[in-house]
């Protein structure tokens, strides 16, 4: 796991949307989120078009 106090830079909010609309995070609690990242992300888009 990532943590700042081992001498790895945090991740910037623009590099964590990045990976989660890439798809690239496969397993994990952040992996659950970007499922439901892109679920509702195809809501909002549903209504703005």
């Amino acid at each position: 796991m990532r943590r700042a106090g081992d001498g790895v830079k945090p991740l910037t909010l623009k590099e964590l949307a990045e990976l989660l609309r890439s798809g690239a995070v496969e397993e994990g609690p952040l992996a659950d989120f970007a499922v439901d990242y892109r679920e509702a992300s195809q809501i909002f888009r549903k209504k703005d078009d």
